[in-house]
């Protein structure tokens, strides 16, 4: 396992992104202004944090909180990817989605801003579990090596 340095840095990344959407949903405007609230920022930022996801299973498979963590960033990326497309085909930004109110499948009764607060916060919380879980498994292995 070594060190848990790729937890800290998506977790970084992903409080950010974070912290962003809730400025947005307060004040209507983000603090990075209106490039990086872009759809297609959403889909790289998005699709980055899906894609690093899959690989902390590969690099952590024994961190019980990477597979819920993959699994809502990757269909947090499948939403993007949805909403990215209705983009390019309508030109008009802030569509509603897939799950949310309104989207294709609609069965989350959250307009879109909310529903990805939840995925982002939701993710940050499962980072942050994943980083706890593997920081507390490096600390007793460095422990044992100590004693030994």
């Amino acid at each position: 396992m070594g060190d848990i340095w790729l937890f800290g840095l998506i977790f970084s990344a992903q409080t950010g992104h974070l912290a962003e959407h809730i400025i947005k949903a307060l004040t209507g405007s983000g603090l990075l202004g209106p490039a990086a609230d872009s759809e297609l920022s959403h889909l790289l930022f998005n699709g980055l944090i899906a894609v690093v996801s899959v690989l902390l299973i590969i690099a952590y498979p024994k961190n019980p909180w990477v597979y819920p963590l993959a699994a809502i960033c990757l269909l947090h990326g499948f939403e993007h990817i949805y909403i990215y497309q209705q983009y390019l085909m309508t030109g008009s930004a802030g569509g509603p989605g897939l799950l949310g109110d309104g989207g294709v499948i609609g069965f989350i009764p959250l307009a879109r801003l909310d529903l990805h607060n939840v995925y982002n916060g939701a993710e940050a919380v499962l980072m942050a579990l994943g980083f706890w879980y593997g920081s507390e498994e490096l600390i007793v292995r460095r422990k044992d090596y100590a004693c030994a």
